[in-house]
């Protein structure tokens, strides 16, 4: 928090300190709860995984653009067809024919 921010609290008389402050934390339990939160953060960054471009919602492929005016052929789905990958199914469908393939091929490498 910026010193001028600080200043107003301060002037509306609330209390301005840090978390260790209002909990009342000792130095070992504020290096435990640092080192907790570093380890999650850690474990976080472990996990994100880079979507490919098809099962990417916000991806150019996956646009508006590529929408045929049809729904999709799957079942009873209404979403609008059309992907840059297929213009027969929707976005959703697509991702998981796609991965069908994709599962199907692995096993042949």
């Amino acid at each position: 928090m910026d010193n001028e921010k600080k200043k107003r609290l301060k002037k509306k008389e609330w209390k301005v300190g840090s978390v260790s402050e209002f909990l009342n934390l000792t130095k070992e339990e504020e290096e435990v709860i640092e080192k907790r939160l570093d380890n999650q953060q850690d474990e976080t960054e472990k996990t994100d995984v880079k979507l490919e471009a098809f099962e990417d919602p916000n991806h150019k492929g996956n646009s508006s653009e590529y929408h045929t005016g049809k729904t999709c052929i799957e079942g009873e789905c209404e979403n609008p067809a059309g992907t840059h990958w297929s213009p027969h199914w929707c976005f959703k469908h697509n991702v998981e024919r796609i991965r069908r393939i994709d599962s199907k091929l692995k096993f042949f490498i």
